[in-house]
């Protein structure tokens, strides 16, 4: 091979080279690149601890035994999807391009360290702290947020009613819900619901089944509204009534008990016997179990009768 073939070579080979570092890093493809660059850079299964601290206060959640518990609050039952959501959402956010890089501009995007809609700080199981202020909103379903540390502030998918995270927020609502499959009789002013073969029945003759299964449906699956700290309660508990019972399976038993609250037209206090915690419940859904009666529950045959 003569020299000037090497030479043409390697002037082709110089090209090549140059075109592909110019192609890697021309303007548009780094845009591409920074727009779909992680916020946080790490993964939900990294996260161990989550603080989340905004006008109504301070939340701490840890993560003990694969669970996400209340690190202030043992009897507060933590909904664990609605968490686990809200971690999933915010460690895939994508940092885009910034809209500001000045520090000034912290308190006009609310987004300083003394001035932020919610804050919300995650501790890592290898014990580094990822820090995250979110701000005022951006447009309808977008908020800003600046990563503690850096000066550069983002536009989000997060929508502000995200970032009004109360307690009640991540209560389990159906934290009292009662297990019919567990279930073998539950017992209401008198009345006895004894399962068989798969359903409750009740021991009188020409009832209508179907009006049980739906008054069940209410009885069983409780809805809770608000988580309740003892403090808030106006008496020691004395006041509680049972308004149902039930016998597991197992042989055991529980109680569900209620208490009208300062305003009982719109809720009651109610616990069970056998879980932590006192809450809210609705009103209505109270006062329709407990103006349950046997005549209700009658067929035709029996109304006749």
């Amino acid at each position: 091979m003569n020299r000037l073939s090497i030479f043409l070579i390697a002037l082709l080979v110089a090209q090549l080279l140059l075109w592909g570092g110019l192609e890697f890093t021309k303007p548009e493809r780094s845009i591409r690149q920074e727009k779909t660059r992680s916020l946080l850079e790490t993964e939900a299964r990294l996260v161990k601890a989550i603080e989340l601290s905004g006008e109504n206060g301070l939340l701490s959640f840890v993560i003990e035994d694969q669970r996400w518990q209340d690190a202030e609050l043992e009897k507060f039952p933590v909904n664990q999807y609605k968490l686990a959501e809200f971690l999933s959402k915010i460690v895939d956010l994508k940092r885009g391009l910034p809209v500001s890089s000045s520090e000034g501009s912290h308190d006009r995007f609310e987004v300083s360290e003394e001035n932020y809609k919610l804050k919300v700080s995650f501790r890592k199981t290898d014990g580094a702290s990822l820090v995250l202020f979110f701000g005022r909103s951006a447009t309808i379903r977008q908020s800003y947020v600046r990563l503690a540390g850096e000066d550069s502030v983002y536009i989000v998918d997060v929508e502000a009613w995200e970032l009004n995270v109360s307690r009640d927020t991540w209560l389990d609502k159906g934290y009292l819900r009662i297990s019919p499959e567990n279930v073998s009789a539950i017992i209401l002013d008198g009345m006895t619901f004894m399962k068989k073969d798969d359903l409750f029945r009740l021991e009188t003759e020409n009832y209508d089944q179907s009006k049980v299964d739906k008054f069940l449906e209410t009885l069983t699956d409780l809805q809770l509204s608000h988580f309740v700290q003892e403090e808030e309660l106006s008496m020691d508990g004395s006041g509680f009534e049972e308004l149902f019972k039930y016998e597991n399976e197992d042989g055991s038993s529980g109680q569900v008990l209620t208490m009208p609250t300062p305003d009982p037209e719109t809720s009651y206090f109610v616990r069970r016997t056998d879980k932590k915690g006192t809450f809210k419940i609705a009103a209505e859904t109270v006062k329709e179990i407990g103006a349950a009666s046997l005549e209700e529950f009658l067929g035709e045959a029996g109304h006749d009768k």
